[in-house]
């Protein structure tokens, strides 16, 4: 049945839930034990599938997200060291190294923890 679901959109699901409700709680309804069962089965397949995909939509934004922090943390951690890179002098090479080192030691933490891992 789950694959039936799969090609069905989310606002089909929702309309089938939304029957099954309906006619599993009308005390007009006339339907067979055995017909309740298979429509509360379907609705309870429908919520399932509802809830999966909404799952991979965060997983997929969650993923868009940390890429895009990503991107910023290694420009920032480009222009840190081009400042330390292209300082005046040696001076103020070694200064702006001070300066600027727990900033960069907490970027490169922050770019491990976003970087995916490849065994993953």
């Amino acid at each position: 049945m789950n694959d039936d679901l799969e090609a069905i959109s989310n606002s089909e699901l929702g309309e089938l839930v939304r029957r099954a409700m309906k006619e599993l709680t009308s005390p007009l309804s006339e339907l067979s034990p055995l017909e309740k069962t298979t429509l509360n089965q379907a609705r309870i397949a429908a919520i399932s599938e509802m809830a999966r995909r909404e799952g991979l939509a965060q997983s997929e934004a969650k993923t868009h997200a940390n890429a895009t922090r990503l991107s910023e943390v290694e420009r920032e951690l480009r222009l840190h060291e081009a400042a330390i890179q292209y300082a005046e002098t040696p001076e103020a090479s070694e200064q702006e190294r001070f300066i600027r080192s727990a900033r960069i030691r907490d970027l490169r933490n922050e770019q491990a923890r976003l970087t995916p891992d490849p065994a993953a």
